[in-house]
């Protein structure tokens, strides 16, 4: 089915289960003292995985980060270690770009709404 651009856009998209997803969330620290409420730890294969998503802080107010996530770049550069990923988080203000790749366990499902300026992003099992 295809659609034209300028008049109409899918409402919702889903990834199989079993796949890999590029996912782009932002992120928005009005200054540096405050704090982006991630828990951030490097698994073996040199990856920088969200942990925990605490409650209150930036990252909890954005649609789309889960636990289990990778960080791949923010604002663009590349996060190969959770120190670097920590520098750039403390030291960034205003808008920020976060690419992820998500991992869909089997059983998984992931589907993304649009309302036409905002997405949601829902992960469920079974």
């Amino acid at each position: 089915e295809k659609l034209d651009a300028k008049r109409e856009r899918p409402r919702a998209s889903s990834i199989a289960a079993s796949t890999t997803a590029t996912v782009r969330a932002h992120l928005h620290k009005a200054s540096r003292s405050d704090k982006v409420g991630l828990s951030l730890a490097e698994d073996g294969e040199g990856r920088v995985v969200i942990q925990r998503i605490y409650e209150g802080y930036v990252a909890a107010n954005s649609a789309g980060l889960l636990v289990g996530d990778v960080l791949v770049a923010i604002d663009g550069k590349v996060t190969n270690s959770q120190s670097i990923a920590h520098k750039y988080l403390t030291e960034a203000t205003g808008s920020l770009e976060l690419e992820l790749q998500r991992s869909q366990d089997t059983g998984c499902w992931m589907l993304r709404y649009y309302d036409g300026k905002n997405s949601v992003t829902r992960v469920e099992k079974g």
